[in-house]
């Protein structure tokens, strides 16, 4: 039987209704994630749409060199000036919040937040990683000296904390309690700085010295490395809602998309970049019941 091209519409009118209906009811998301990276040539943070479309500079902050970046829970972005040490922080809206925190850090590079909303920085010149409350208090030193560099930093899905040591090549690994649990990893690791893990628990590590991109177990165990002509001095690295892998080439200007099976998808993001160091994903908001 043949449909009319006047009842094929109508489907399709339908299903537009329907699929509005599913989106505004159910909370699914509706809009697109947004990326921001911090560029140390020019002390901005950089934004851009899921496109990789720029959006121009969410603020420039003079000579202090913005680095590491991270969303607490209510999407506020904190941003660590190395040059300043300080943490800054901007609402989602992009209002600048002022100062959250500047006790006790000494080159702040690397954020994290964990699930209960406390930040933890590492201090690369101190060795020392801090840990603040989500007002900005300071809590204490988690780790109190002894770390080599500490750079890249991230939480598993069971409260563990992962840290890379830049100078000594190896990725460490603290309990919740911030327990030592020893060396996780320094196999093929080359000026290890920005980590990531994947949906699957995997962690993900940027190799300065030798660009590439390592990926390892949950146990430590080396699994593949993404590697090639598209890495030039890669830093920052994220993932999106959709486990898609982006990586921040400082030495290129550039960030990479690579796919969850470890595909290169091309230059997600080619200008608007001025020696670019690390990246956070704001995810879609969600609509309200």
């Amino acid at each position: 039987m043949t449909l009319s091209p006047h009842f094929k519409s109508a489907v399709v009118q339908l299903g537009i209704f329907v699929l509005a209906a599913l989106c505004f009811f159910t909370g699914i998301s509706v809009e697109a994630q947004t990326f921001y990276v911090s560029c140390a040539g020019n002390n901005t943070v950089q934004k851009f749409d899921a496109t990789g479309k720029p959006l121009g500079a969410l603020f420039n902050f003079g000579d202090s060199t913005p680095s590491g970046l991270a969303f607490d829970k209510s999407g506020n972005l904190c941003v660590a000036l190395l040059g300043a040490n300080v943490i800054q922080k901007f609402s989602p809206a992009g209002d600048d919040l002022g100062i959250s925190s500047r006790i006790r850090l000494v080159a702040p590079t690397g954020l994290a937040f964990d699930r209960n909303g406390d930040l933890y920085v590492t201090n690369r010149f101190s060795g020392n990683i801090g840990k603040y409350s989500p007002r900005g208090a300071f809590l204490g030193a988690f780790i109190n000296g002894g770390l080599n560099t500490p750079i890249g930093i991230a939480f598993d899905a069971s409260g563990n904390l992962f840290v890379a040591i830049w100078a000594s090549n190896t990725i460490e690994k603290f309990s919740p309690k911030g327990e030592d649990l020893g060396v996780f990893t320094s196999t093929d690791l080359n000026w290890p700085n920005g980590i990531a893990f994947d949906p699957d628990g995997a962690l993900y590590v940027a190799n300065e010295g030798d660009n590439t991109i390592r990926k390892y177990s949950p146990k430590g165990e080396p699994l593949n490395v993404i590697a090639g002509k598209s890495l030039d001095e890669p830093t920052g690295i994220a993932f999106d809602e959709g486990g898609n892998l982006y990586v921040v080439n400082h030495g290129a200007n550039t960030v990479v998309k690579f796919s969850p099976k470890g595909e290169n998808l091309g230059e997600f993001i080619n200008m608007g970049l001025n020696k670019p160091t690390y990246i956070a994903i704001l995810p879609a908001a969600k609509l309200s019941p």
